[in-house]
């Protein structure tokens, strides 16, 4: 016997809490939308949070497939991810704040990898907010400004907050050679990865890589096989089979004079990726 019709899956249920981490208290009243990110991020069910920070939301895919939980609280979205066999989620929101004494760069890398008639570079900061009340970083305007040498071709940005998930960013022009991005940075730790490519003639590249803001550490990371000559950077061993330089106490508006020089076989993996690659790609603008 064949079956005239298929009777509609049965939605599946996710609960889960809003959490103000300024106040440490509930926080009311706060839209929530569920998004599936297979096919496209699309929105499935969406509510709000009641006095006491709960919410329910039902779908027939909850627990069935990856999905993201958002809440939008005061103009910021924060994310709580949704694997697969879950079926609650928790987040936790924080007041905004504009101050950008609390976002301190702790480490620049700086990967440079030859690539024939090209250099592939590859950037990744570290970030730390240390605001005291708890607070998320963020202004539509931008938070995060970089600026790349001359000649570069912008390749992808991302970013990620303490959960450790990368997000493509868009990028907003502020003058030639000049970007930002408006990602809202949760106090603890973030990062922001970045690649582009520039001329390398002759196997052989000069670069003069600007610093928007000051850092605590820059290091810079080339294959064996490259030569890498910068003031002020000294020689700092070896990470995983790469050879690294490092410098200490870089001021904001400092340019950074490199050479590098050389060939090298394409790596496995660059060193300093570990939050995902410049070719990985999700459609999540701002991810905390």
């Amino acid at each position: 016997c064949v079956p005239l019709f298929s009777l509609p899956a049965a939605a599946a249920t996710l609960t889960g809490t809003v959490r103000n981490g300024t106040t440490g208290q509930p926080a009311a009243s706060v839209d929530v939308v569920l998004i599936s990110l297979q096919g496209g991020m699309e929105t499935v069910a969406d509510t709000k949070t009641d006095a006491q920070g709960r919410f329910t939301l039902d779908h027939a895919t909850i627990g069935t497939q990856p999905m993201l939980v958002r809440a939008l609280y005061r103009g910021v979205n924060f994310h709580a991810s949704l694997p697969p066999g879950r079926t609650t989620a928790d987040i936790e929101v924080f007041d905004p704040t504009r101050d950008p004494r609390v976002l301190q760069i702790t480490t620049r890398l700086v990967v440079f990898q030859p690539n024939g008639a090209t250099l592939i570079v590859g950037e990744e900061y570290t970030l730390n907010n240390t605001a005291k009340p708890p607070a998320a970083f963020f202004k539509p305007d931008g938070t995060f400004t970089f600026e790349l040498p001359a000649g570069a071709a912008l390749g992808q940005v991302s970013a990620w907050g303490p959960s450790g998930m990368p997000t493509v960013q868009g990028t907003i022009d502020r003058g030639p050679q000049r970007y930002a991005i408006a990602f809202p940075f949760r106090p603890g730790e973030s990062g922001v990865r970045l690649s582009y490519q520039v001329p390398y003639s002759g196997n052989s590249a000069r670069l003069r890589l600007p610093s928007a803001a000051a850092a605590a550490r820059v290091v810079l990371i080339a294959p064996p096989t490259v030569q890498v000559t910068a003031a002020g950077f000294a020689p700092a061993g070896t990470q995983e089979g790469w050879s690294v330089y490092a410098r200490d106490a870089i001021a904001a508006g400092t340019a950074l004079d490199v050479s590098v020089s050389g060939t090298a076989p394409p790596p496995a993996a660059e060193p300093g990726a570990g939050h995902g690659s410049a070719s990985g790609r999700s459609q999540v603008d701002t991810e905390v």
